[in-house]
């Protein structure tokens, strides 16, 4: 309940809210129930490594690919990227049975795809073909990865 909760006494009292079902507690378990206009969307998150110069010219070619999703109208409203060595990512190699270390840039993008639109094609293929692409880049710049990190979550954007 929310009474349990130490509230600092500078965090703004609750909003009014309507007799309805909205009426619920503000918080419940770890999420926060919340009233106001959002917008769906889906974030993917790709974990890009980047330690060289051909890895550097692979993601700029995969932010190249991004930024034409949006320019035909794939449903691409944004994205961002942490800065190089920010992150580094650690998976096990099975072979050489040892961990390895990974230079990684965090590529957020977000997607607005209708799915009341029959003539758009499925998040699932969107995220395939960037898939797709961020192999071949990285093939193409001679730095060939085993395995690149993509995971898609639904997120609200309140406005």
């Amino acid at each position: 309940m929310v009474s349990n909760l130490l509230i600092p006494p500078w965090f703004p009292p609750p909003a009014p809210r309507l007799a309805d079902k909205r009426s619920a507690p503000l918080f419940r378990y770890s999420y926060v129930l919340a009233d106001g206009e959002h917008e769906d969307r889906t974030r993917v998150i790709c974990n890009l490594p980047l330690r060289n110069a051909r890895e550097e010219k692979a993601f700029k070619a995969v932010i190249a690919f991004v930024r034409n999703q949006q320019e035909e109208g794939i449903g691409v409203t944004g994205y961002t990227f942490s800065a190089s060595d920010t992150f580094y990512g650690y998976w096990w190699d099975g072979d050489r049975g040892r961990w390895v270390e990974d230079k990684i840039v965090l590529l957020m993008i977000d997607y607005q795809i209708s799915l009341g639109d029959p003539e758009a094609r499925s998040l699932s293929e969107q995220i395939s073909d960037l898939k797709e692409k961020i192999a071949a880049a990285y093939k193409h710049y001679g730095c060939k990865q085993d395995e690149v990190w993509v995971v898609s979550n639904p997120i609200s954007r309140y406005l």
